[in-house]
């Protein structure tokens, strides 16, 4: 019995990813959940502007954030964006983000506005995410006295199961953070320098 147990769970983990290889062209997120069940890790950069011009400057595909970002030894490079539905970043739209590797992910705007924006991240097929159901990331933008603004982006993954927390935690302490600040710093480099 317990034979076949194993079996049927080594077809059905061999089948799981077979499914991932080859995923559809757009499967629909999943549910958002509550605050809680949320690990999430927090960096910040300032721009040398207001926000007004930051906010274009942060989501350019040339020299924003995600242009900046770059791999770690379990965060493969990202190497383009291909559009799904809609004109991203507007409210709804959706993209899959191409990584070395072959890896890719899907990308939808939840809300994007003169204040920030907030958009989910799931299908994510690199090795290292195997534990994450989805991702929720956040960027704010706050205007400061002497004419800064400084960036704020949180980055909240849902784990699949609970046991997995300590696993995201590290994650996102030891590749995320620094994955996160090399993208902020880049883009606030290109920016501050008149770019």
């Amino acid at each position: 019995m317990f034979r076949r147990l194993m079996i049927c769970l080594t077809s059905l983990t061999i089948g799981t990813a077979t499914l991932a290889e080859n995923a559809p062209t757009h499967s629909a997120p999943p549910p958002l959940r509550e605050a809680g069940d949320y690990l999430t890790n927090i960096e910040t950069a300032v721009f040398n502007g207001p926000p007004s011009k930051v906010r274009h400057a942060v989501q350019s595909p040339a020299h924003g954030v995600l242009a900046n970002v770059k791999a770690t030894d379990r965060i493969p490079q990202v190497t383009g964006t291909t559009p799904i539905t809609g004109q991203f970043p507007n409210t709804g739209s959706v993209r899959q983000v191409n990584m070395a590797g072959g890896y890719t992910a899907r990308e939808r705007m939840i809300e994007n506005g003169p204040v920030g924006f907030r958009y989910q991240v799931w299908d994510l097929t690199a090795p290292s995410a195997r534990l994450i159901d989805h991702i929720v990331g956040q960027f704010s933008y706050r205007a400061l006295d002497d004419g800064r603004t400084e960036v704020t982006w949180s980055y909240s993954v849902a784990p699949k199961t609970f046991v997995a927390r300590p696993f995201i935690r590290r994650f996102l302490d030891n590749d995320f953070a620094p994955f996160m600040q090399g993208g902020l710093n880049g883009a606030a480099a290109h920016f501050n320098a008149g770019g």
